[in-house]
């Protein structure tokens, strides 16, 4: 129980930090529907409260924006973000506008603005840290880390462990079928 009263805790810790970054750039309307539109999402209060991790994620997401965008430290947000990617593995795929957002070009981004000193010192600075840590829980806890962290995804067979749009039609029609393969195919969705 006191997994679910952090996390949903969290989501309000979100919804504070979330204040801060729409508050210097919206009116008090649209203020107050990004804040109601998060707290009251049954979406995300459902997940908090099951006991699901996620809102950590959030305000790790939230707080690398809040670094950029802010107080315009790319360092501090290039640790929360190989933190929030060590955390969980999803985030990374907010790489790509990270680093458009980075390349502080207003035109059109190409790959020459967007390898610049800010975006691949970002990409050092979490890349050593999310394998900083992936060594160092290695360590700790050995093959047991690197199976529950990451290898399991590669051998899971329920549909229903993510929250991908996909799970229900594949838990309805598709599990099992050409041997295994679509469930494994949409799971990563």
């Amino acid at each position: 129980a006191w997994g679910k009263l952090l996390f949903s805790g969290l989501d309000i810790v979100a919804a504070f930090v979330l204040r801060r970054l729409i508050e210097p750039k919206a009116d008090a309307r649209t203020l107050r529907l990004g804040l109601v539109l998060w707290l009251f999402n049954p979406f995300c209060f459902t997940i908090s409260t099951r006991g699901s991790g996620e809102s950590v994620v959030v305000l790790m997401l939230y707080g690398l924006i809040y670094a950029l965008e802010v107080r315009k430290n790319w360092t501090l947000a290039a640790g929360i973000f190989g933190l929030a990617v060590h955390w969980r593995v999803y985030p990374i795929v907010f790489s790509l506008p990270i680093a458009i957002s980075l390349s502080g070009s207003s035109r059109e981004p190409s790959l020459r603005t967007m390898f610049n000193c800010k975006v691949l010192g970002f990409g050092a600075i979490a890349v050593a840290l999310l394998v900083l840590l992936g060594v160092f829980f290695w360590l700790c806890y050995g093959w047991d880390f690197l199976e529950c962290s990451y290898l399991h995804h590669s051998k899971r067979r329920d549909p229903q462990h993510n929250f991908s749009v996909y799970f229900y039609p594949v838990a309805l029609h598709l599990e099992g079928a050409f041997d295994g393969l679509i469930p494994d195919i949409a799971q990563f969705a």
